[in-house]
């Protein structure tokens, strides 16, 4: 792939790559460019791999702290407690995509806290964390209130194409709506709902079967496809062909 990358970027291309072996492509993605949406950003045909390796460092780290034992034996065994621990956890890692997105001058740097750092990306995870927790511990809403919560979660989500712009601060309050509404479809909205058909359908899990393989491929072939014949209708429709 690395031949439908132009020359001044393949150095950038190969690093990201390597670093993603590591588990480390937010780092070099960080490093290497000003933004996600920065014009270098857009010709590295790995820079996609970085929200995967925040991925496996939130498991890594969860299961280092796992495996230190008994200081987290009691927490684990007390579901209240886990539930507030989680929250706790949750909030402060919001605290820090806020500070970290405002314009305030930080002592150790932006980046520590910016777009690629794990420690701004943790309260997402956390969200999908209480809402299985949440989920167990609670009763579903009445059918009727569970297809407005449903239905008013997808809104959200697919309003976030729309009001969503490269200038939006994120993470910040603006992911806010988006994830929570996540969390409102996982926790509180289970079968005969509008999220349960929407969802659940034969047409929905078939995408879903592949959207991690769509995940790894869409960007490289995008990215190789622009670099080659440029941008235009004919060029972006065989990218999404491919």
């Amino acid at each position: 792939t690395m031949v439908f990358v132009r020359l001044e970027n393949q150095d950038e291309t190969a690093i990201t790559g390597i670093m993603a072996l590591l588990s480390l492509a937010n780092i070099s993605a960080e490093l290497l460019h000003a933004g996600y949406f920065a014009a270098d950003a857009s010709s590295n045909l790995f820079l996609h791999l970085w929200s995967l390796s925040v991925e496996e460092q939130f498991y890594l780290g969860v299961a280092a702290l796992l495996a230190l034992g008994l200081p987290f034996q009691r927490i684990l065994r007390e579901r209240h407690r886990l539930i507030r621990w989680s929250l706790g956890v949750t909030l402060a890692s919001f605290l820090l995509a806020v500070l970290g997105s405002s314009n305030f001058p930080l002592p150790f740097g932006q980046s520590f806290l910016g777009f690629y750092s794990p420690l701004t990306r943790v309260w997402e995870f956390g969200l999908g964390v209480l809402a299985y927790l949440v989920s167990e511990k609670i009763e579903r809403p009445p059918i009727f209130l569970g297809h407005v919560l449903s239905g008013g979660a997808l809104l959200v989500m697919l309003g976030s194409f729309v009001l969503w712009a490269p200038s939006t601060a994120h993470p910040s309050w603006g992911t806010l709506p988006l994830v929570l509404s996540g969390f409102v479809l996982l926790a509180f909205c289970g079968p005969s709902t509008a999220r349960w058909f929407i969802l659940t359908n034969r047409l929905s899990r078939s995408v879903g079967n592949m959207s991690y393989s769509l995940y790894l491929w869409h960007w490289v072939v995008i990215v190789a496809v622009r670099e080659s014949f440029g941008v235009n209708f004919a060029s972006m429709s065989v990218a999404v062909g491919l």
